[in-house]
């Protein structure tokens, strides 16, 4: 590997990710970029403050991760090559290209869904929240505030995750699908205004 500057390595790797990619090491950065961006995503699209605690640790490993690559010697170097820090194939499977080409239509209505829900923030939502100014309803204002929690939860049963068996809770074992979705809702919820009144945040995701 070229040596490398090791003041741009230091300023670069102030950036997650950066730092890595600065020394060659593409597939690193790039992890540590959508590990960084995913955090501040899903705590911002869920309302979780709490999640942001882990952003000083991901900074913190990826900076010194980049200082730790410009020391090695070729030898480690070598024994050390660049490749992503979560493997596709555990997520989908071994055939992993085949499992995207063969989604492709799940992809794209990810992107429509990704479209209409920004279209949603840009126009619909301030329109309501200048409703809830003008006459006090309490019940919208609710409302907005769990649209985004609802939105994951509905994506979650939708991609096939959620409760199908309460394992003798109650005394009842598998449930009827429609009974499972409603309850993944719920459960969904509840724990995001949970971790929010932890947080010191409003009950209600505000």
């Amino acid at each position: 590997m070229q040596h490398k500057s090791g003041f741009f390595t230091f300023c670069l790797g102030l950036i997650p990710g950066m730092g890595q990619m600065y020394l060659g090491y593409m597939r690193r950065g790039v992890s540590l970029m959508l590990i960084f961006g995913g955090i501040i995503f899903i705590s911002a699209l869920l309302n979780l403050g709490l999640l942001c605690i882990l952003l000083p640790v991901v900074w913190a490993y990826a900076l010194f991760d980049a200082l730790n690559l410009r020391s090695q010697t070729p030898e480690q170097a070598a024994e050390n090559p660049d490749d992503f820090m979560f493997d596709p194939a555990c997520l989908v499977g071994e055939n992993w290209s085949k499992f995207i080409v063969k989604r492709h239509s799940l992809f794209g209505w990810g992107l429509i869904f990704l479209g209409v829900y920004s279209l949603y923030g840009t126009f619909v939502r301030p329109l309501l929240w200048d409703l809830y100014e003008k006459f006090r309803l309490v019940w919208l204002r609710s409302m907005l505030d769990d649209v985004p929690t609802l939105v994951v939860a509905v994506l979650l049963i939708f991609c096939g995750v959620g409760i199908e068996n309460l394992g003798g809770l109650f005394g009842l074992y598998h449930i009827p699908v429609i009974w499972g979705n409603l309850l993944t809702l719920m459960v969904v919820v509840l724990l995001v205004n949970a971790y929010n009144l932890i947080d010191g945040i409003d009950g209600l995701c505000s």
